[in-house]
């Protein structure tokens, strides 16, 4: 939803990003979501922390544009298991720590900057914070929070 005729033309945007897992390891079904193709970051934030499987993610994401030139990026991420019975897994699809930790995956906060040199030269800046819940830090994966922070200028000629 986007407000044209307010300050900054705010867009509000309400996602749910849905990823099955396995709720019965024990047969010989996988009802694994598969990702096929890895990409993340379009789905469950900008960080690449988490795989797009046993994954529910409930995030929102808000886009500001003070100018023509600038624009701000706002995304909060509430991850959870799809199952408990299933394991977390990571950016590339492989299975992280172990089944039964807890079903809360965790939290991803993302802030991205962007300004329009001209037409054809960009610059933009992110941060990203990852806030681990119990899924991960019960599984005995010794993970501290994650966060990352980038800068770029794209040409485009």
């Amino acid at each position: 939803m986007t407000w044209k005729n307010l300050p900054w033309s705010p867009t509000l945007w309400l996602y749910y990003d849905w990823a099955s897992g396995d709720d019965d390891p024990t047969n010989s079904e996988n009802n694994t979501f598969n990702q096929l193709f890895p990409l993340g970051h379009a789905y469950l934030g900008l960080i690449d922390n988490m795989g797009r499987q046993n994954i529910s993610d409930l995030n929102i994401k808000l886009v500001t544009k003070p100018t023509e030139k600038l624009s701000f990026i706002t995304q909060l991420h509430w991850m959870d298991l799809d199952t408990d019975n299933d394991f977390v897994y990571n950016i590339a699809g492989v299975p992280l720590g172990a089944l039964g930790a807890g079903e809360e995956i965790g939290e991803e906060l993302d802030f991205v900057v962007n300004y329009k040199i001209t037409k054809n030269w960009n610059v933009q800046a992110g941060y990203f914070w990852f806030w681990y819940g119990s899924a991960i830090e019960n599984s005995g994966l010794i993970r501290d929070d994650a966060s990352q922070f980038y800068f770029l200028t794209q040409l485009n000629y």
